[in-house]
């Protein structure tokens, strides 16, 4: 399998997760609770969510599908 070298790729799919699993980007969460790690907010079930969701993108990944496929899939299984 070939991948295709994306440089944000990896921030994409992270804030990915963690918009599926809190509704809002790390970003954004950080700023909203004023706090420096978005970790530090989450409760015990969007934990779940998040570790469920960056498991669905591997294997989305590893399927070859492209993002917004996997935007698409994760969003279609809320």
């Amino acid at each position: 399998m070939r991948w295709k070298f994306d440089k944000y790729a990896y921030t994409n799919y992270h804030q990915l997760a963690y918009k599926c699993a809190t509704g809002l980007t790390p970003k954004q969460l950080k700023k909203s609770k004023e706090v420096n790690s978005p970790e530090e907010v989450l409760d015990n079930d969007q934990k779940e969510r998040l570790e469920r969701a960056k498991q669905h993108i591997a294997l989305y990944l590893l399927d070859g599908n492209d993002y917004q496929d996997i935007k698409a899939k994760l969003f279609a299984d809320i």
